[in-house]
């Protein structure tokens, strides 16, 4: 059992297998803006949505921050540990906080196929996977049966999407919640796994063909990304302003790329 503290804030964590990671999250070394984003986003009156909890970095911190935190982690092994984290802080006067659950959060409810490259739990398990040596059938919900089990009537929302490139086929989906007012979301993008997921499927294509029909598909999936960006919010990607975004598609096109991290903040 090892001790977290970050910003303040401590959880209990079991690091067995993990016991790089954790080190490196206890000396601020792991994604200290998305803690400060945290901080600056989500008080007591706040329901945050955890989709992506992996073993628990984001969801026990928030925990401790919002009225609710609900975690989703579809993979059962990182699940696991999840649970096991969550149950060393039973105790904690926050614990009452946290909900795990072991599902995926998709564009429709049912079963969903979902998987990993190697053998699961390593925080890359992805619907863009399900192919992958260690595969498994997860059940999904909707975002709007997560808000009707769990939000309040016109409760501030603040939602963190980290699924391992899943987020392309999400984002689109949920367009016009993440324009509701009441709503903050942070979204991690992983273009490198959408590019493997590409080529991969274009197999049958070569040379000339397989350079442009994988630059156009790069390029229809972010730009049903970014159409789904709210307008009437502030769009902060890779730390800058966009409101405009015709180099973020040319540069999908171009270089097959595009920014990792988007922050959607509603700031009237």
């Amino acid at each position: 059992m090892q001790e977290i503290t970050v910003n303040g804030k401590s959880f209990l964590v079991e690091p067995k297998g993990h016991e790089d990671f954790w080190s490196l999250v206890n000396s601020g070394g792991w994604e200290a803006s998305t803690y400060k984003t945290f901080d600056e986003n989500i008080d007591d009156t706040t329901l945050m949505i955890d989709i992506g909890g992996w073993i628990g970095p984001t969801a026990l911190y928030a925990a401790q921050l919002a009225q609710k935190c609900v975690a989703f982690e579809p993979d059962p092994i990182a699940f696991e540990q999840l649970q096991a984290n969550a149950a060393l802080n039973s105790q904690a006067s926050w614990s009452k906080n946290l909900v795990i659950l072991n599902k995926a959060v998709g564009t429709k409810a049912g079963t969903i196929p979902f998987g990993s490259r190697k053998g699961g739990g390593d925080s890359t398990s992805s619907v863009l996977f399900a192919d992958g040596p260690t595969s498994w059938l997860v059940e999904a919900v909707t975002l709007q049966s997560v808000l009707d089990e769990h939000a309040e009537p016109g409760q501030k929302i603040f939602l963190k999407i980290d699924i391992e490139g899943g987020e392309y086929d999400l984002i689109p989906g949920i367009k016009a919640f993440l324009a509701h007012p009441n709503v903050t979301a942070t979204i991690s993008l992983h273009p490198t796994f959408l590019r493997r997921s590409l080529r991969k499927s274009l197999g049958r294509f070569l040379g000339f063909p397989r350079f442009i029909q994988s630059r156009k598909q790069f390029h229809k999936i972010n730009k049903a990304l970014v159409e789904a960006l709210p307008s009437n919010k502030t769009v902060t990607i890779n730390g800058k302003r966009y409101t405009d975004f015709k180099w973020f598609l040319i540069n999908a096109f171009v270089r097959l790329r595009s920014p990792t991290e988007i922050l959607i903040r509603n700031d009237a």
